[in-house]
């Protein structure tokens, strides 16, 4: 836990809370490139979905520059589940949103 000296202890909790935050999105970039071997990318967070009807997953849009992929990440939030490429074409996006219930 982060422990800032001198402030409010809801400032120390909302620091912890940003500090794990940063952690979880580390290992969800370490997992993304360790599963998918790509030096570079971006991604954005979709929202929750059904995939497989396994619970809800949150659903990253990735471009690794050479196209667009759909990444559903398991419950603990930095799990790969799948990735699974869907070109650059906006409906194709669509397509996978609404197959997969995808909402913020």
């Amino acid at each position: 836990m982060v422990t800032l000296h001198g402030t409010s202890s809801g400032a120390s909790i909302y620091a912890s809370s940003a500090f794990a935050t940063a952690q979880k999105e580390a290992m969800l970039e370490t997992n993304i490139q360790e599963e998918t071997q790509w030096q570079t990318f971006q991604y954005q967070y979709l929202g929750k979905g059904q995939l497989y009807r396994n619970g809800n997953h949150s659903f990253y849009l990735a471009n690794n520059y050479a196209g667009y992929y759909l990444i559903s990440v398991q419950q603990d939030g930095h799990t790969i589940e799948r990735v699974t490429p869907i070109g650059a074409d906006r409906s194709m996006i669509e397509r996978e949103v609404e197959r997969y219930n995808i909402s913020q």
